[in-house]
């Protein structure tokens, strides 16, 4: 996760394998899910940032044709495992927020800006 200054992105790597003939190469893309402008100490905020993650895992791992059974699996592993890597970096997200919101509220001092 790259968080630098006021810009605060989660790093989707999405491995898109080739099950199907003797190629094991594999083919890795990746997206940024930009979450600066969420307030992640709040559920509406985690929960728009699960909606964004779930859309970049559909673009970037893509559609498949319904008719080819290993065409679809591939499409849906692609995208289970974009969302699967990218929770615990959003719950990380969160967890900082929280503390940076709990700081704030009794000012501890810890609520300094990345």
């Amino acid at each position: 996760m790259n968080i630098v200054s006021k810009t605060a992105t989660i790093l989707l790597p999405l491995a898109v394998l080739a099950f199907v003939g003797v190629s094991a190469a594999a083919e890795t893309r990746s997206t940024k899910v930009s979450y600066a402008d969420l307030n992640l100490a709040t559920p509406s905020g985690v929960a728009i940032l699960e909606k964004r993650i779930v859309h970049a895992a559909k673009q970037v791992c893509g559609s498949a044709d319904i008719f080819d059974r290993l065409d679809v699996m591939d499409m849906e592993h692609c995208r289970t495992k974009a969302i699967g890597d990218a929770v615990p970096r959003v719950a990380l997200a969160v967890a900082e927020a929280r503390l940076r919101q709990a700081s704030a509220e009794t000012g501890n001092g810890l609520a300094s800006s990345r």
